[in-house]
């Protein structure tokens, strides 16, 4: 399912006018994809994306280095913890 979303947005996002405009002025794909307007319906939507994956993301990083015993040591307090 999320592979088919993916797909989804992405010819969504391939037509608009951002994407023809930074095309003409000679982008790169790479400047495209890492650089979408904000201010776009689809940019907002990748932002929204990006706040809520990344911590999640940290969370788990952080719990696996404290597993390895790589993690916070005893007087530190990880801010995930109360």
């Amino acid at each position: 399912m999320a592979r088919i979303r993916a797909a989804g947005q992405v010819l969504s996002l391939k037509s608009l006018q951002f994407v023809a405009a930074a095309r003409s002025l000679g982008q790169s794909h790479a400047k495209i994809i890492l650089a979408p307007p904000v201010a776009e319906p689809h940019g907002a939507s990748w932002l929204i994306y990006l706040t809520l994956t990344i911590p999640s993301r940290v969370i788990l990083d952080e719990s696996f280095l404290s597993f390895l015993g790589l993690g916070l040591q005893e007087p530190q307090v990880s801010w995930g913890c109360c």
